[in-house]
């Protein structure tokens, strides 16, 4: 009757471990470049943007909680917002040495916690994909650190 309720309890335990090891996907900076871009005319502005196009493997992960290493970007002095970059601040998107699926922008959960330029970090959240001409392509929703 004992090894009859260890084996139960051990089956639930690898089931519910199973599960929670899919709960996050990870995700490389390589599957977010699967996006093209679309000339767009916003005729109330009187200009044109590149609208993103994603692929349907990265539009399946919209909504879902992922796993992703880069590096972190201060924007601002005050270190309240971030983004995390594929690359380093001297190869990186807004220096002209990637495309802009390369950054996303992050929502921390810890706002008071403080990152360095290129602090190489992991983090866990909520990609949204963003298929608006404004904006990055990706946002980090609920962004926590996760140990290496």
């Amino acid at each position: 009757m004992i090894r009859k309720y260890i084996g139960y309890t051990v089956f639930a335990f690898i089931l519910l471990a199973g599960f929670q090891s899919k709960a996050q996907e990870q995700i490389s900076w390589e599957f977010l470049a699967q996006v093209q871009y679309k000339p767009y005319y916003n005729i109330g502005a009187g200009e044109a943007f590149q609208k993103p196009k994603f692929s349907p493997a990265i539009m399946k992960m919209d909504g879902k909680e992922v796993i992703i290493k880069g590096y972190m970007m201060p924007l601002d002095i005050e270190g309240n917002t971030y983004v995390l970059s594929a690359n380093p601040y001297a190869a990186c998107f807004f220096c002209g040495g990637a495309g802009p699926e390369s950054v996303m922008e992050l929502w921390l959960k810890d706002t008071n916690r403080r990152y360095k330029m290129d602090q190489i970090v992991t983090l866990k959240g909520k990609i949204m994909v963003n298929s608006e001409p404004y904006g990055l392509c990706y946002i980090l929703q609920d962004a926590d650190p996760v140990e290496d």
